[in-house]
């Protein structure tokens, strides 16, 4: 069968804590929006973009081989402990730790005044309801599939449940963030600490991360062969509109 990256790309920019969260086209990330909001000065912008490309690299060393996932997600039968165990081999501490310690430096950059700022974000952020993310199933790249009614009915119900645990994920997330964050506020930041509270919530973001790839599994089953096809140019497009951009800040003072 031909490869879905287009449906792995959810999937594996979003595994769980220990993947970074980058933003989907028209979507900016939550390390962006608090960046942004922060009105970093010039050297501040240059030393951030530093840590972020280095980042890139080390994300880049762990990153495995998600093939498995696209063999999951085009299976005939649906397995849960196979999916399971890749999302294990994708995810690891080390990763974790490595990302967590670039957003302690991402801190350590601001002066006391936007660290203030920041935690007064983190805090509105908190009493908010979490913001809904893309829906995975809609855009205009549905349109090219021509869905028989059949397959719109079947998929509305996915839909229903994918935007259910999305939004799960949203505030399992957020909530860890804002405890990660306090630790580094409160200088009580260290790979002890943080891997307890990484080993907290990694089951549940683990068992979202399942849910997640049976979902893509289920609406890859509707398809017809032409229907793969078509979405397999889209993918291509998109890959190619999109490149390889770097993240933008803010530089408003």
């Amino acid at each position: 069968m031909k490869s879905f990256k287009l449906l792995l790309l959810p999937i594996t920019l979003s595994l769980g804590i220990s993947a970074m969260s980058y933003a989907q086209p028209g979507h900016h990330s939550p390390l962006r929006e608090q960046l942004r909001h922060l009105q970093l000065d010039q050297t501040q912008r240059v030393d951030v973009r530093t840590l972020l490309k280095q980042w890139k690299g080390e994300r880049e060393v762990y990153a495995g081989d998600k093939s498995v996932l696209r063999e999951i997600i085009e299976a005939p039968e649906w397995d849960a402990e196979v999916a399971k165990s890749a999302l294990q081999q994708l995810t690891s501490e080390e990763k974790a730790w490595a990302r967590a310690q670039m957003q302690q430096a991402i801190w350590n950059l601001l002066n006391e005044q936007q660290q203030q700022q920041q935690q007064q974000w983190q805090a509105m952020l908190q009493e908010q309801p979490p913001r809904e993310g893309p829906d995975p199933f809609s855009g205009r790249w549905m349109k090219r599939l021509n869905l028989s009614a059949q397959q719109t009915e079947t998929l509305s119900a996915l839909r229903s449940e994918a935007l259910v645990h999305k939004a799960e994920e949203q505030q399992l997330k957020q909530t860890f963030m804002a405890e990660q964050m306090q630790l580094i506020a409160d200088g009580d930041f260290n790979q002890s600490a943080f891997l307890s509270l990484y080993q907290q919530y990694q089951p549940r973001f683990e068992a979202l991360g399942v849910e997640k790839l049976r979902h893509r599994h289920q609406f890859f089953q509707l398809l017809e062969d032409e229907q793969r096809e078509v979405l397999q140019q889209v993918m291509r497009k998109r890959q190619h509109a999109e490149g390889n951009k770097p993240p933008r800040l803010s530089s408003k003072r």
